[in-house]
């Protein structure tokens, strides 16, 4: 990495390592950043501690844990410090988007319309939330102001204090650049990207609308897709109440959001309705999916996008769930599985859910008898005519090694694997608090309320939207409407929730076993990488544009590929622009020297960042006005 970001990195490191040291003890997160500072100096004086806190915490956390740490941006104290040196913009507003269904012109065929309808997926319809950042105030965006007037009017009567004097509003900008943040679909929001969109807004000197779309793992595929193109169609539609004519419209967004920008870009063109004039993508992951190459394979050293990382986002935001099990327990449940297979009549006794036993051959042995020579386990499917939840002892023929390993201490432990395995396979989700589930909300922010059937009232803008609140979809392409509850299998993710959804599938072990005809499966019960290989939904278009077909890739506009040669998701970058070279689609492909993953957040610490981010903005401009590099040095003139 490039010189001025070692200490952004190593800070980085040791607010991770620290971070964690709170985060199992307290609950709050003032309690988890206090914690955070009060061991950050034995972290920062201590690298080999640093290190190796970050590996366990890498290898071992949950999603909740990465969640946390990186809403950390989220927080007063620091988006206040960002937006310092970002710049002033001025207009920063919240929009609530009503969920009511709207009408698109369709681009081609004179008259036909499409009919948008709300994101529906897992929690039925609600509203979606965008940010509107303009660097000066233009014509179309009085109406934001309206309620908070007359809110301010309300509350100054008694004063009787005099209104400064308001500047004109600006022409309308030709050009509107439709945002989606990163955060590897789990975390973020507009705000926490508000360092380098302020900037953006000042530069490229048109409205910017970014979209809070709903997080994983609460929210999984499609929710947010469905939010993106929902506010996409809608921006577009309603470009002039957000000081643009829409002449121009660039899409652009940043690691997850590059993903949902060429998913929504492709639902655009299936719909027929306007697509962007491009797509500019920031070291974004083209392909949800377990792929080892090499720039992946580099992530397991990366220090902002570890492996254990990379696949825990791509797991929630599918709506997988991980299975990892204990060591002890895999051979517990090995040898009880070689029990079954060989037939072994020492198999003495099966509990049943009750816990009486079924054979009374053990009635006269004493508890630490009991207790050495067999231990309680749970297989994680019916096999053999077992139901679930059974327990089944190990015999002493089968499971004396093994038993001979682990202290009599470690039984208890070793009984509470049937446990383990509940909790690990019970999804249970958390509704969502206030328009975007785990997202931040600003308490001090006001919102804007549109509803798309009962626009504001302007005399600039006399054009009305259709009511269309009849629920048709009649103009959407067959292949892409959205059926009713319940969604077909291959629609939405496949959540695991009981125990039927572990398998081992031992059904030609005794063919491929070795000399006894046993066969021992791996550390791992339905590991991320074999549940990675297996799932439909990875198949998914609209999850892995990379895996798409032709046909859908065929509507895309120019796509402007920005990588990182330092990033784990370089691979995705160079493959996807290669894809979309052989079918003929205009492609831009540029790999940044001596970056990570991230690094419009590090704009305003690092020259290096600060230029790599104006190499964003010149892909922008490219795409809503259509500089060429050679006209880019004149362009200031």
């Amino acid at each position: 990495f490039c010189e001025s970001l070692w200490q952004p990195l190593q800070t980085v490191a040791v607010a991770l390592a620290s971070y964690a040291e709170g985060y199992q003890k307290y609950e709050g997160p003032f309690s988890r950043v206090a914690s955070s500072f009060f061991h950050s100096g034995r972290y920062l004086t201590n690298p080999e501690a640093r290190g190796k806190q970050i590996l366990d915490i890498t290898n071992k956390s949950d999603i909740r844990f990465c969640k946390a740490f990186w809403s950390i941006t989220e927080g007063d104290v620091i988006a206040e410090m960002c937006n310092l040196m970002a710049g002033s913009v001025a207009v920063n507003k919240l929009i609530q988007i009503q969920p009511h269904n709207f009408e698109m012109e369709r681009s081609e065929g004179e008259g036909e319309t499409a009919t948008i309808t709300p994101p529906c997926a897992h929690t039925g319809p609600a509203p979606v939330q965008i940010r509107l950042l303009c660097f000066v105030e233009r014509e179309g965006q009085g109406w934001l102001n309206e309620a908070e007037e007359t809110a301010q009017q309300n509350g100054k009567n008694s004063r009787g204090t005099k209104k400064p004097a308001k500047k004109p509003p600006s022409p309308m900008s030709k050009g509107l650049l439709i945002h989606i943040h990163g955060g590897g679909f789990v975390a973020h929001t507009s705000k926490s990207h508000e360092i380098y969109l302020r900037s953006w807004a000042k530069d490229l000197g048109v409205p910017i609308v970014s979209i809070d779309y709903s997080l994983a793992p609460e929210q999984p595929f499609p929710r947010a897709f469905e939010e993106c193109f929902f506010a996409y169609a809608w921006a577009v539609k309603n470009a002039p109440y957000l000081g643009s004519t829409g002449e121009h419209i660039c899409l652009a967004g940043d690691s997850s959001g590059g993903n949902l920008c060429t998913a929504v870009a492709m639902r655009a063109a299936s719909y027929g309705i306007q697509v962007p004039d491009g797509i500019v993508t920031m070291y974004t992951p083209f392909v949800v999916h377990h792929s080892p190459s090499p720039s992946r394979l580099l992530c397991l050293f990366d220090p902002l996008l570890p492996f254990g990382v990379l696949m825990r986002c791509m797991s929630a935001y599918v709506g997988l769930k991980e299975e990892f099990m204990s060591e002890e327990g895999v051979t517990s449940v090995v040898d009880n599985l070689n029990d079954r297979v060989l037939g072994s009549p020492k198999r003495a006794s099966i509990k049943t859910n009750e816990g009486t036993s079924v054979d009374g051959d053990r009635e006269g042995k004493s508890p630490k008898e009991e207790n050495a020579n067999s231990t309680k386990v749970t297989t994680p499917t019916s096999l053999g005519g077992v139901a679930n939840g059974d327990a089944v002892p190990v015999s002493d023929s089968i499971g004396s090694s093994f038993m001979e390993e682990v202290p009599p201490t470690d039984i208890e432990k070793l009984e509470q694997v049937s446990d383990a395995i509940d909790n690990a396979t019970t999804g249970h989700s958390e509704m969502q608090s206030g328009v975007n589930g785990d997202q931040s909300q600003t308490g001090e922010e006001s919102v804007a309320i549109f509803d798309p059937s009962h626009p504001p009232t302007s005399a600039e803008h006399p054009h009305s939207l259709p009511g269309g609140d009849e629920d048709s979809q009649d103009s959407k392409p067959e292949a892409d409407r959205i059926p009713p509850p319940p969604y077909p299998a291959d629609a939405l993710p496949k959540s695991i929730k009981n125990r039927d959804d572990l398998h081992l599938d031992f059904s030609k072990s005794a063919e491929q076993g070795g000399a006894d005809g046993v066969r021992t499966p791996t550390s791992f019960v339905n590991s991320p990488i074999r549940l990675f290989r297996d799932a439909p939904i990875m198949w998914n278009p609209y999850v892995s544009p990379l895996l798409s077909d032709e046909e859908l890739l065929k509507g895309l506009p120019p796509v402007h590929i920005i990588a990182c040669a330092l990033d784990p998701l370089l691979d995705d970058s160079v493959s996807f622009a290669k894809k979309l070279r052989s079918i003929g689609r205009p492609v831009f492909l540029e790999v940044i020297d001596h970056l990570p993953h991230g690094f419009l957040n590090f704009s305003t610490v690092g020259k290096e960042c600060k230029e790599a981010s104006m190499v964003c903005v010149r892909h922008i401009m490219h795409v809503l006005y259509g500089f060429h590099d050679d006209e880019f040095e004149t362009l200031g003139e």
